[in-house]
């Protein structure tokens, strides 16, 4: 990583799973331009937004059913 990245990771704040992935996500799709191996990179960018709405389905459905029972 370039410095500058390490300096904005410091700074950031503590992430939600989502926002993980989708910042990720964003990253592999970037980098795709210039990958050798673009079905590999585009595999990655599909694993990252994956994982972003597995998380929001997951909590969304423990959400729903701690309210019906509250």
């Amino acid at each position: 990583m370039r410095t500058a990245d390490l300096f904005a990771a410091s700074l950031r704040r503590d992430e939600t799973h989502a926002e993980r992935h989708s910042r990720l996500a964003l990253q592999a799709a970037r980098r795709l331009k210039r990958a050798r191996q673009r079905e590999r990179a585009a595999r990655l960018v599909c694993h990252h937004l994956r994982q972003m709405l597995e998380h929001d389905q997951c909590s969304g459905a423990v959400s729903h059913s701690r309210s019906a029972y509250g």
